[in-house]
C-alpha cells in the first residue's frame, strides 16, 4: 500500500510517480546537493543498477551544494558504470558548481537548450561546529586539497589543462550556455 510505503527525502512527487519512474530508471536531482539528497541517489542507483545492466537517467538541475555529499554521487555513478551500468545525466536548467562536478561522472552528458552552467572554485565549507586556530588551517589546507581535485576531476572529462580550468574559476563565477557548454567539454550533446 502507498501510505505504508518510507517518502523520499528529495522528491515531490507522489509515491506512485515515484515508483513508476523507478521502474522507468528515472532519478531526479532538482535541489542543491545535501546529505539528504545524495544519500537517496545513493541508495536508489545502487539499487537500479543491482536490478539491471540498463542504462539509468539522471535529470538534473541543481545549483551545487557540499562537495563531499556532491563526491558520493559522482562516486556512486562511477562505481556502477565500471561494473556495466551506464548512467546518462540530462540537464534541464541550471547546473552550477559541484553538479558540474557529479555530471563528469556520466558514461553520457546532456544539456537541453537554455541550460546554464556554472564554474567557480571550492567555497568555504564548515567541518567542525567551533572551531580553533589549527582546526581552520586544517580546513584551509582541506578546502586547498578538493579545489584541486574538483578541477583535475574537469580537466580529466573536458580535456583542458588543469591551469586551464584554474585560472578560469579564479574569476569566482564562470557562466555558460549549453552550447558553450558543449564547446568547453562539459557536455556531450545538446538538445
Amino acid at each position: 500500500m502507498a501510505e505504508d510505503r518510507p517518502k523520499s527525502t528529495y522528491r515531490n512527487l507522489t509515491d506512485d510517480i515515484t515508483l513508476a519512474n523507478l521502474d522507468r530508471r528515472l532519478l531526479f536531482l532538482t535541489d542543491e546537493i545535501g546529505q539528504p539528497e545524495a544519500q537517496a541517489l545513493l541508495i536508489d542507483i545502487m539499487y537500479l543498477a543491482g536490478r539491471s545492466k540498463e542504462p539509468i537517467r539522471l535529470i538534473m538541475s541543481s545549483p551545487g551544494g557540499g562537495v563531499y555529499e556532491g563526491l558520493l554521487i559522482y562516486n556512486a555513478i562511477r562505481d556502477v558504470q565500471a561494473a556495466g551500468t551506464p548512467v546518462v545525466i540530462e540537464i534541464f536548467g541550471f547546473c552550477a558548481s559541484m553538479a558540474t562536478v557529479v555530471l563528469q561522472a556520466a558514461s553520457k552528458r546532456i544539456a537541453h537548450r537554455g541550460s546554464r552552467f556554472c564554474l567557480h572554485e571550492v567555497s568555504e565549507f564548515k567541518v567542525f561546529s567551533e572551531e580553533t586556530a589549527t582546526e581552520k588551517a586544517d580546513e584551509a589546507e582541506e578546502l586547498a586539497r578538493m579545489n584541486q581535485m574538483l578541477i583535475e576531476i574537469l580537466a580529466d572529462r573536458t580535456g583542458k589543462t588543469v591551469e586551464e580550468i584554474g585560472s578560469l574559476i579564479k574569476r569566482r563565477n564562470y557562466w555558460l550556455s549549453a552550447s558553450e557548454a558543449k564547446l568547453f567539454g562539459l557536455v556531450d550533446q545538446v538538445v
